[in-house]
């Protein structure tokens, strides 16, 4: 076991017209949000990163960018006060607020297997260290 597999790592997957617009409004406001990936505050209080990936399409050709966070806590904003155009179900979000540590780049270099949730959990240490190695 390295001692990056003992960090925990969550991941987040923006689809949709609007990915790559949610994921920049969301690190503009120090903001994550979902609601199917649900980190307890034992996690966060633990350390917690997370790693925000988003598809985004122009002109046929698929990107896709992802960024690497601290997760600091549970937020008091609303979905409505950070993303203008939310593609998720707003009832079942939960608003976390991050620290960026990297900006969104590009990772289609390295091909991570991607979920429903994000980076299948396998591939989130490869990813980790790839943005850092970025950075």
């Amino acid at each position: 076991m390295t001692e990056l597999s003992r960090i925990n790592i969550r991941s987040w997957y923006y689809t949709g017209e609007n990915a790559l617009l949610d994921l920049v409004q969301g690190s503009a406001a120090g903001a994550v949000c979902d609601g199917r990936n649900k980190p307890s505050q034992e996690e966060i209080q633990d350390g917690c990163y997370g790693i925000i990936t988003a598809k985004h399409t122009v002109g046929g050709r698929h990107y896709l960018i992802a960024q690497l966070v601290r997760l600091t806590g549970f937020s008091r904003k609303a979905v409505s006060d950070i993303w203008t155009e939310w593609h998720g179900a707003k009832e079942s979000a939960v608003v976390y607020d991050m620290v960026p540590i990297t900006k969104p780049m590009p990772i289609d270099e390295i091909a991570p297997a991607m979920c429903m949730s994000g980076l299948a959990l396998d591939d989130r240490a490869a990813v980790f260290d790839y943005l850092m190695g970025k950075f």
